[in-house]
């Protein structure tokens, strides 16, 4: 289930409900609907009740195909967040 939270565009907020817990998302988002193509900048990850690395590439490589399938897109460009907090922050 992904559930959108309200915010001042263009920073979208989602949490997707999957099996191992909440994923919250929150990015600057431009969406080319003529080329079905979506631009995330300045993304930020929260894990909730995930265990530590229970989160891999390849699971999240298949909720972003999900995400894409929901929106009706066939493309996603991201673009990380400067890390705030945590292991190195700053990079």
């Amino acid at each position: 289930m992904i559930l959108l939270d309200d915010t001042d565009d263009p920073v979208v907020i989602i949490s997707i409900e999957i099996p191992e817990g909440v994923l919250k998302v929150m990015a600057e988002v431009e969406v080319d609907q003529e080329r079905r193509h979506i631009f995330a900048k300045g993304l930020h990850l929260h894990g909730e009740g995930f265990d530590p690395n229970g989160l891999g590439a390849s699971r999240l490589r298949q909720i972003a195909a999900l995400v894409l399938e929901e929106l009706d897109c066939e493309e996603c460009r991201i673009e990380g967040g400067v890390r705030t907090t945590g292991a190195n922050p700053g990079r």
